[in-house]
């Protein structure tokens, strides 16, 4: 007998490793496969956005943009043209040459400017562009021919959706918000959109104790069906700003930001919501490796016996 429970003590082990071996291999071959896929789909990009470069120098300064675009979105400032021609591109162009006490290219530079430095100053997701800016351009809703642009992954309707996260902020309609998310994402996604907007939480805490926070101003982006919030349309970022600072007057303070961005948190993933302002959180997507590790270690139970294992 006590032979016979050594074979089995021995075999259950052989088991478990033979699993935890499996699983590793599981996870190092789809890190592998993730990471050429991503690879390839960026060069293809990259690709594109060339080929639209070439598109918008061969068709200006005089753009007619209701030939030249597949479709058009408007927004308060700019238009987006999705090229015809390269319809993974999209074109955002001034509609004026001047808008308020900047013209055109310099918001346009700053914006490109703002982007790039929430990714790398930040970490934080936002959607793909290329630059340099395009300068010389007709502009959306303008005659004139001073107008510029950058160029921005397209993303169409059934893949994301855009909100203006501010206003939102703004008019009380943060719940809203959150609904309109959950009916969107799915809800095996919604744990990276918390991981997206924790990141922005973080981003904008310099250090509570000395009261010293930064915002991005006019925070607005696009909420993807499968998982993540990508920022959009940077229009500055507020540096050296207090917990009651606010961009523009009549814009929310930064506190209101960030107990908004606890809410949607803790919406989306209930671990990352503690309302602490500045704790950082965390989590992850589905973890399709767990499940798996979950199925074989249900089977081993049934096997073997709930008590042979610890966990």
């Amino acid at each position: 007998m006590q032979k016979l429970l050594l074979v089995l003590g021995s075999s259950q082990q052989v088991a478990v490793n033979v699993v935890n071996a499996l699983m590793e291999l599981h996870k190092r071959y789809f890190a592998v496969v993730a990471l050429i896929l991503t690879t390839f789909a960026t060069m293809a990009l990259a690709d594109d956005f060339a080929d639209a470069r070439t598109n918008i120098d061969q068709a200006k300064p005089n753009i007619d943009y209701n030939t030249f675009c597949a479709e058009m979105n408007s927004g308060e400032d700019k238009i987006a043209c999705r090229i015809k021609d390269v319809p993974t591109v999209g074109f955002l162009v001034c509609k004026e040459p001047n808008l308020g006490e900047k013209n055109c290219s310099t918001v346009i530079n700053e914006e490109v400017t703002n982007i790039e430095k929430g990714q790398k100053e930040g970490e934080i997701k936002t959607v793909m562009i290329s630059p340099p800016p395009i300068d010389g351009v007709k502009c959306g809703n303008d005659s004139s021919i001073e107008c510029s642009g950058f160029l921005e992954k397209w993303l169409t309707k059934d893949k994301a959706k855009f909100e203006q996260v501010r206003d939102h902020i703004s008019d009380n309609t943060t719940e809203k918000l959150i609904t309109d998310v959950k009916n969107f994402t799915s809800q095996a996604g919604l744990s990276s959109t918390a991981t997206d907007l924790s990141k922005i939480k973080t981003y904008m805490t310099v250090d509570k104790t000395r009261n010293k926070y930064r915002q991005i101003c006019d925070l607005q982006g696009f909420f993807l069906a499968t998982g993540g919030f990508l920022v959009a349309d940077v229009p500055d970022v507020l540096e050296d700003t207090t917990i009651d600072g606010k961009c523009y007057d009549g814009e929310p303070t930064t506190e209101e930001v960030l107990d908004a961005l606890d809410r949607m948190i803790s919406a989306f993933n209930p671990e990352n919501g503690n309302g602490d302002h500045h704790g950082v959180s965390r989590s992850s997507g589905p973890d399709f490796n767990t499940n798996i590790l979950t199925g074989l270690q249900t089977f081993l139970v049934i096997l073997f016996g709930r008590n042979s294992f610890v966990y």
